[in-house]
């Protein structure tokens, strides 16, 4: 019953349907700036964020205008959550992750070997956002949050098949807890944004980098990482928040129609969008010559045993901070696994 449901809500927001909205007497149109960095052939981009845009200007019937600046034109992918806080942009998307411990208790979903599909980890972080986290961003009007497929790991030269083979590869990290995850696996984790991975893969200052299938395309990863080691191994939570006071002050009806089509219902349409855009991702990466290695089961629990102490160690670490840690992960595993 409850799957079925959420399907209707993704049916509604593709076919458009939404809550009708009549004609504003001042007929005024009110304009607002979303912000992110990714290329504007990204999945989140031209599936997701572009047609919310259209969508709102729709069912205000003009009323609402909502401009999308991509290819971080209005601020570094670590600036966005700030930008929005500080009203440099009314509505912004980013990463959890580019800012370390910020959201402490949200990392929980980013924790290795969880997450089987976006959209399962899309719909499980709501649910422990409505629970847990809002006092995390109580700074902004959170629209919705979501999370990408399963990371997986892609190399230039050397092929992965066992944790011997990580051993002293430099790969790029997605954030602080993969970071930790590589170094217990044996490889070098290299932090930098997603945007400056080309060109470390193209100068060689990096081996390889942990990202999901649908990375392949929008950054043209394909052309430079030659293999691929399936192991599921993590999943990034994202964030699309706007700033407090620009939606307070926006009229009720408005605020209404945006309150209608965030929530639960966007965090599903934007991770089944990147669940979508996975297999193309992987088409274009054997397209251009990359070989596949699905980790077999056996050497898969290695790597999740190695990884054990990284989940320790967040333990640990919420509870130095005070924080209700396990009750968090548990709560998290449970709706992953519903």
């Amino acid at each position: 019953m409850r799957k079925g449901f959420l399907g209707i809500i993704v049916c509604m927001f593709l076919l458009g349907i939404g809550f009708p909205f009549g004609n504003s007497a001042s007929g005024q149109t009110i304009e607002l700036k979303m912000s992110h960095f990714m290329p504007t052939k990204h999945v989140q981009d031209r599936m997701v964020m572009r047609q919310w845009a259209e969508k709102m200007g729709k069912l205000t019937n003009g009323k609402l205008k909502v401009t999308i600046f991509p290819g971080g034109a209005l601020g570094k992918p670590p600036h966005q959550y700030d930008n929005a806080v500080k009203g440099i942009t009314d509505i912004a998307f980013g990463l959890q992750s580019y800012t370390p411990g910020r959201f402490p208790l949200t990392s929980a979903l980013r924790l290795p070997f969880m997450v089987k599909s976006a959209r399962q980890g899309s719909e499980a972080l709501w649910h422990v956002y409505e629970k847990y986290l809002k006092n995390e961003y109580k700074d902004v009007k959170v629209l919705w949050m979501f999370m990408h497929g399963p990371g997986q790991l892609f190399t230039t030269k050397k092929q992965v098949k066992t944790l011997e083979d990580l051993k002293g590869l430099k790969i790029r990290s997605p954030g602080p807890i993969m970071s930790k995850v590589l170094r217990q696996v044996g490889a070098v984790p290299v932090n930098m944004p997603i945007t400056q991975v080309y060109t470390a893969l193209e100068r060689k200052t990096v081996d390889g980098v942990a990202v999901p299938w649908e990375v392949m395309r929008p950054f043209r990863f394909y052309e430079l990482c030659k293999y691929a080691t399936v192991a599921d191994i993590y999943s990034m939570t994202f964030f699309v928040v706007m700033n407090k006071g620009k939606f307070e002050s926006l009229p009720p009806d408005v605020k209404g129609v945006i309150e209608k089509n965030s929530g639960m219902s966007m965090s599903i349409v934007a991770g089944s969008a990147y669940d979508s855009a996975d297999k193309p991702g992987r088409e274009i990466f054997l397209k251009n010559g990359g070989i596949i290695y699905q980790l077999p089961a056996s050497e898969r629990e290695r790597w999740k045993k190695a990884a054990i102490p990284v989940k320790k160690s967040w333990l640990k670490e919420m509870k130095a901070k005070g924080l209700p840690g396990r009750e968090v992960l548990d709560y998290a595993v449970k709706m992953l696994k519903e």
